[in-house]
């Protein structure tokens, strides 16, 4: 109940502390000294006998916060280093003309790049497959594996012709599918341990080749470098569009050649600026060569050796040069 005996004197007071608290009535009580409750019966009072100041209501305030200046930059870039890649060559006896080697050592010798790096299927090793049924046309055809050795021999002699050496530029030959033939027929036939991986391997060292096994990786600069990357079921990643599935499932930047299919795939990841890559080299067989297993089925698949340039684990940059590009500029008549 309101107090009946407060003077005009006491409800002015009220009113001049309501005006100068700009119509708040607690901040206007806790200045007169009085408890909330009993100054809401003071304001009361003033307003019935027209005391209580006509305050017009505060415009509301609105925070608008203020535009943030930061953009986020790494502290440092790294320093770029460059590597000429490329893959699936598929030498073979079947295919005699090893010119496509000689362009591309001769490329390397322009490029002088920081590392070479053959991602391996490098000969088809058709003469240890395991798809041929025996007794079947295909088994009698596939070649005899000295000559696939002799082949091999002659592609490796045709790259190192004019190409950096070894000791110049260091060299890495990881281990495809085909190359792992040798391996599964070891395996297969325990007397025959070494003879034939130790053959490849051989030729490898002679020039001047490090060697990676099949689905082992190489990494330069942070990214990653296989023949194919391998699944959680312990297969190559295969399908229609098995880099988009690498891509989402790695966690750095990958270069891989098993498809034959060149792709470069940017995919970004959660954190700021934060993202990979995917790189397919392509294959390296002759312009347009379509191996006898593809058919007339789609292929898509890409004849070239590439040029990447990489930093802080990304594949800043990348440059391809088709094989019959590399003839045009490299082969004989041009070299001569």
């Amino acid at each position: 109940m309101a107090n009946p005996g407060l003077t005009n004197e006491q409800l002015q007071l009220a009113a001049d502390a309501i005006a100068r608290n700009h119509g708040n009535k607690a901040a206007a009580a806790r200045e007169l000294g009085i408890h909330p409750n009993t100054f809401r019966n003071h304001a009361e009072q003033a307003d019935r006998k027209g005391i209580l100041p006509d305050i017009p209501k505060a415009k509301p305030r609105i925070r608008v916060p203020a535009r943030s200046s930061y953009t986020p930059e790494p502290e440092f870039h790294g320093e770029a280093i460059r590597v000429m890649v490329y893959g699936c060559s598929h030498d073979s006896p079947s295919i005699p003309d090893k010119s496509r080697f000689t362009n591309m050592g001769r490329l390397a010798a322009h490029l002088e790049p920081d590392y070479i790096v053959n991602l391996g299927d490098a000969l088809d090793l058709d003469s240890l497959s395991g798809h041929a049924m025996p007794g079947s046309v295909d088994d009698f055809e596939r070649p005899m594996f000295k000559r696939e050795m002799d082949s091999f021999e002659l592609a490796n002699s045709a790259f190192n012709q004019d190409a950096p050496s070894g000791d110049e530029i260091p060299r890495y030959h990881l281990m495809g599918n085909h190359e792992y033939r040798a391996d599964r027929f070891e395996n297969m036939n325990p007397t025959a341990q070494g003879v034939f991986t130790g053959e490849i391997t051989q030729i490898l060292a002679r020039y001047g080749w490090t060697i990676r096994k099949y689905k082992e990786w190489l990494y330069l600069n942070g990214v990653g470098f296989t023949h194919v990357p391998i699944n959680m079921a312990g297969k190559e990643y295969t399908g229609q569009n098995p880099s988009n599935m690498i891509a989402n499932h790695s966690t750095h930047s990958v270069v891989w050649s098993h498809t034959h299919k060149g792709e470069f795939l940017n995919r970004p990841k959660i954190g700021i600026g934060n993202s990979i890559q995917v790189f397919n080299s392509g294959c390296s067989m002759p312009q347009g060569y379509i191996k006898k297993y593809a058919g007339v089925s789609q292929t898509g698949w890409t004849y070239r050796c590439n040029e990447l340039t990489l930093r802080d684990g990304q594949i800043e940059s990348a440059r391809s040069w088709s094989i019959l590009e590399l003839q045009e500029k490299f082969g004989d008549s041009k070299a001569a």
